[in-house]
């Protein structure tokens, strides 16, 4: 027999639930192999250590203690909002009020000024993709405004081929006309 057989025979053969013929074939196996040795081994002490286990019984009461102290705890919901309502109490008494709205307007400026630099930051990219004749193209026109400055610019190939589409446009028709 192969080992991985046998090693599925062992935990039977130690039980001595084995009939005759797995209990000799694993016998012989054992005798010449070391890794199912090893094996056998390893089961022996784990089912001693298991054979000398002692169940500890809690002290009287303590399974009425535990359930009581589960029933009185809070859902973690309710923990975190009774932290924050305590936490605004504590802010009223300190007189902090001023100084936690203060906080929040600095935050809101800051998000949106970091808004605007990165929309800045992206028309200065395009910006400098953009040649010269593009640019004054684009930044050089009066009625268009910055956010239309941006479209234009990243729209300007298909700008510059409109002429292209319009005279395509003239020759696919040029059939349906009738010259005279």
């Amino acid at each position: 027999m192969r080992c991985v057989e046998i090693k599925k025979l062992i935990p039977v053969y130690l039980d001595g639930e084995s009939d005759p013929q797995e209990t000799m074939a694993v016998k012989e196996h054992l005798a010449s192999c070391a890794a199912c040795q090893k094996e056998l081994h390893a089961l022996e002490r784990s089912w001693k250590m298991l054979g000398e286990w002692q169940n500890i019984e809690p002290s009287p009461g303590y399974v009425s203690r535990f359930w009581t102290r589960v029933s009185l705890q809070r859902p973690w919901r309710e923990r975190v909002a009774r932290g924050i309502q305590e936490s605004l109490e504590g802010l009223r008494r300190k007189r902090l009020a001023p100084v936690f709205a203060a906080v929040c307007v600095l935050v809101f400026t800051g998000i949106f000024s970091l808004r605007n630099y990165w929309q800045m930051r992206e028309a200065q990219d395009l910006a400098a993709n953009l040649n010269q004749e593009e640019l004054e193209m684009v930044f050089d026109h009066p009625s268009l405004g910055a956010a239309e400055d941006i479209e234009l610019a990243e729209n300007f190939d298909i700008i510059q081929d409109i002429d292209f589409f319009e005279d395509l446009e003239v020759i696919e028709n040029a059939d349906s006309l009738e010259l005279i």
